[in-house]
């Protein structure tokens, strides 16, 4: 999971995003983000859909390296 949240901080910070916009683009909560980001939760299946539909990948390239 601290993988996974290290990509999403680095994809984030690329695209100058925050942690609220990028919650809002994939209709999350942003607390949940944080967790997530953090490294501190696990994630669903339909999350990463979402996060890599609101960063505009593919759910591959989400992954990459994690």
């Amino acid at each position: 999971m601290r993988r996974l949240g290290k990509r999403l901080r680095s994809l984030r910070e690329k695209a100058g995003l925050t942690q609220v916009e990028i919650a809002e683009a994939a209709q999350l909560d942003e607390k949940h983000y944080q967790t997530i980001e953090s490294g501190l939760a696990n994630v669903t299946f339909s999350t990463l859909v979402a996060l890599a539909r609101a960063f505009g990948i593919s759910l591959g390239k989400l992954l990459e390296d994690v």
